[in-house]
């Protein structure tokens, strides 16, 4: 029997953990600019094109690297930040496993530029195989080249995201290290454009020079609602910013922790501090934060995760306990108004006869634009009832429905005939809204708001918005840019309460964020859209049963009307059987 078990070359190898460090452009970035803030640099420059898939090029002012170290950084398990496992216990680096680079470069044309200011050389590798060292003359720093990333890993490169996708997640990655490193200027240039360029003001501390960071990079509404934290308590150290309660949001996208200088995505942590926060906001919201956590790196299992994005607390819950007492402090001592459900925006006044107010491609061709009042939206507009569907009973939840009475509308075996039809209300309501959006079933009229709404975004928000501006105004939310990572909302879809204009933005940001699409074409944008908008429209019980019975109607005419935009079901049977179970 021929050997069945061989040793893998150095090539393959090397290309299996690429595949566990680096998984897309921003995975490569992260590791650069770590390597460059391990050198000591005050000064970091990274540049993409192409969302990084073309070139990736990282610059800094640290150390640096003589011609053999530059030679030896490439091999696998180089690293000059640990010797031994007991330096494990006391890591202060980003960076400790010596994997980043090998891993890049085998997967990569890559180059690497370095001096320490006395002996300057350049190396380039392709694909893992060294191809030329020599002298090159350069300041005291590093320069990382990468061309053509996942080049000769086809396989990767197709499972990647769009370009789009990247983009953000490169801007979110060199966001957070530029949170959790105020006194180092960093900027990053994309596509020649310059996304941001963040420099340090020398006589301020690292505190203060963290609040101007915040403000450039997601605005000064948020900036003026900080509360500052610099509270130690038990050896653990917990400073940085919380915002005030009223801007809290629907999901963790604004939460930005770093535990001694590391970015982490903890929802221990999250959870530790919105119990901080306790009845101070309404209930299924989360807070915003920027906070820099110091403790005992004895205390902390950084060695978790392939890419570092996930750590272990030796004692959890004693942490746990001192972060939330450390957060109820910090805004006990703060000026606090009462939470309220209104929008925290800034507001401008737009009124519909002034002459200046913009016109919108929606508005003019698609639809007519209706100025309304404020009002709430009226779900219950009396439409043509093919069916009738008999109503047994209208409660907070679900609608019952005799199941023969819609027999004409679904296919029903004789036992599921017998009996009720459990539907939705709530999920009901958003399958009508998302078809209504996408399908455009009916006329979707748009009011104009009288008091236009103002947001600003990070660069990362900002970034989806404007991928998605042409699709939110021709599903009726009128949305412009007006620079500076800046929009005014100032119409919507009738459908929809003016007062779900700032959460519906918000699911918009977490549904585009969390999904998997390539490159979506127009359609899925709209569908993305929908999805989220009939998600955020805070709708009202019906309560009685002419609502109950239009509502029905108007599902029915859905093209698939048993499933919420989110594939939760809408409909369910109640057969006699499982009636008749509950009172044997």
């Amino acid at each position: 029997m021929a050997q069945q078990i061989h040793i893998l070359d150095e090539k393959t190898i090397n290309q299996i953990a690429a595949g566990e460090v680096i998984e897309n452009p921003s995975s490569c970035v992260k590791e650069l600019v770590e390597n460059a803030i391990d050198a000591g640099a005050d000064q970091i420059e990274v540049l993409i094109i192409a969302g990084g898939r073309k070139k990736i090029e990282v610059s800094d002012n640290g150390i640096g690297m003589n011609s053999d170290d530059a030679l030896l950084s490439l091999e696998r398990h180089a690293t000059s930040k640990i010797r031994t496992i007991t330096d494990m216990d006391s890591i202060h680096s980003m960076g400790f496993r010596g994997e980043a680079l090998a891993s890049i470069a085998a997967i990569s044309r890559f180059e690497l530029h370095s001096s320490d200011g006395k002996e300057a050389s350049k190396v380039i590798c392709h694909g893992g195989k060294i191809i030329d060292q020599s002298v090159s003359p350069r300041i005291r720093g590093t320069t990382i080249t990468i061309n053509s990333l996942f080049y000769n890993v086809p396989a990767r490169k197709e499972f990647q995201k769009s370009t789009s996708s990247d983009v953000r997640e490169v801007t979110k990655v060199v966001t957070n290290l530029a949170i959790a490193h105020a006194k180092i200027t960093f900027k990053l240039v994309q596509d020649n454009k310059e996304v941001f360029h963040l420099i340090p003001k020398q006589m301020l501390n690292e505190l203060e020079n963290l609040k101007l960071r915040i403000a450039k990079l997601f605005g000064s509404q948020l900036h003026d609602e900080l509360v500052g934290v610099d509270l130690e308590k038990d050896g653990i150290s917990l400073k940085g910013f919380i915002a005030k309660a009223k801007m809290h949001r629907p999901n963790r996208l604004g939460q930005h922790l770093f535990v001694n200088k590391r970015f982490i995505d903890s929802r221990f942590i999250s959870f530790a501090v919105r119990e901080g926060y306790s009845t101070r906001l309404p209930e299924g919201r989360f807070p915003v934060f920027f906070l820099a956590m110091e403790i005992d790196p004895q205390k902390v299992d950084v060695n978790v995760h392939p890419q570092k994005k996930e750590i272990r607390f030796k004692e959890p819950f004693e942490i746990k306990r001192i972060i939330s007492t450390l957060i109820d402090r910090s805004l006990q001592g703060a000026v606090l108004p009462q939470v309220t459900h209104s929008s925290a925006l800034k507001k401008e006044v737009f009124f519909a006869s002034d002459e200046s107010m913009p016109s919108y491609p929606f508005a003019r061709e698609v639809q007519e634009v209706q100025v309304l009042k404020q009002t709430e939206p009226s779900f219950f507009p009396e439409p043509t009832l093919d069916f009738i569907p008999n109503i047994i009973g209208v409660f907070s939840t679900y609608i019952f429905v005799e199941a023969k009475s819609l027999s004409s509308k679904m296919s029903l075996t004789a036992i599921e005939a017998d009996g009720l039809m459990m539907i939705h209300q709530k999920r009901a309501q958003g399958r009508i809204l998302f078809d209504t959006l996408v399908q455009k079933t009916s006329k979707i009229s748009v009011q104009n708001l009288l008091l236009a709404e103002t947001l600003e975004f990070s660069n990362v928000d900002a970034h989806i918005i404007e991928e998605y501006l042409e699709t939110f105004n021709e599903l009726g939310v009128s949305l412009r840019s007006i620079g500076q990572n800046s929009f005014i909302l100032d119409g919507l879809p009738s459908l929809i309460p003016t007062s779900a204009a700032k959460n519906l933005i918000e699911s918009v940001l977490e549904e585009v964020s969390k999904g998997s699409s390539k490159n979506p074409i127009e359609e899925q944008k709209k569908q993305i859209l929908a999805s989220a908008i009939s998600k955020s429209v805070p709708w009202k019980n019906i309560e009685n049963f002419d609502q109950a019975s239009i509502l029905i109607t108007k599902l029915f005419k859905c093209e698939n009307f048993e499933y919420s935009p989110k594939g939760r079901p809408i409909v369910l049977p109640l057969t006699s059987s499982e009636l008749s179970k509950k009172f044997s």
